[in-house]
């Protein structure tokens, strides 16, 4: 990785935690496990797009079954461990008999069809660009969050989008 994108990994990353930070909600008693959990998911998702760089590396399983074997995996340790362990079959049931569920099921194709994407562009261009990209969800939930929800727009969402935006195409340009 070129020092370039390097430092566009670092600018995204940290427009990404000052976007995120709120110091009034620093005194929150769930802050440090909010944080705890936030560097959890960092981690897999790097694990993540590493470990799907490496089994896909020599052809041997494409990008679509890379992401099959990663939905199916995570779907048996959802459904026999974690739904069971926060007590929410009940809510499960609610659910998918609810007049939600097909609306459930439209927003998991949408996120199949992103994460099929992802796992596409961690196969064809190495998973630090991919990730690098897959990043800018942030500025895609602001801009969402703006049309859909009416939600105001702010200096700083706007600073650190663009920011987040530079260092991603620092880390997607060759």
């Amino acid at each position: 990785m070129s020092k370039r994108a390097f430092a566009g990994l670092i600018l995204s990353i940290l427009s990404v935690i000052i976007l995120g930070y709120s110091p009034d909600k620093i005194a929150n008693r769930n802050f440090l496990l909010g944080f705890l959990s936030a560097l959890v998911c960092v981690l897999g998702w790097s694990l993540e797009s590493i470990i799907c760089a490496y089994g896909m590396k020599d052809d041997e399983i494409s990008s679509t079954q890379a992401l099959q074997i990663r939905q199916f995996v995570s779907s048996v340790f959802y459904g026999i461990l974690i739904i069971p362990i926060i007590g929410g079959v009940g809510l499960f049931k609610i659910a998918i008999t609810s007049n939600v569920a097909i609306l459930i099921c439209f927003i998991a194709l949408i996120g199949t069809a992103s994460y099929m994407l992802y796992y596409k562009a961690i196969d064809r261009i190495g998973p630090v660009k991919a990730t690098g990209l897959n990043i800018t969800y942030c500025v895609w939930a602001i801009i969402f969050g703006i049309v859909i929800l009416g939600n105001s727009i702010t200096l700083k969402l706007i600073v650190c989008s663009v920011l987040i935006i530079i260092g991603s195409i620092m880390v997607s340009k060759n």
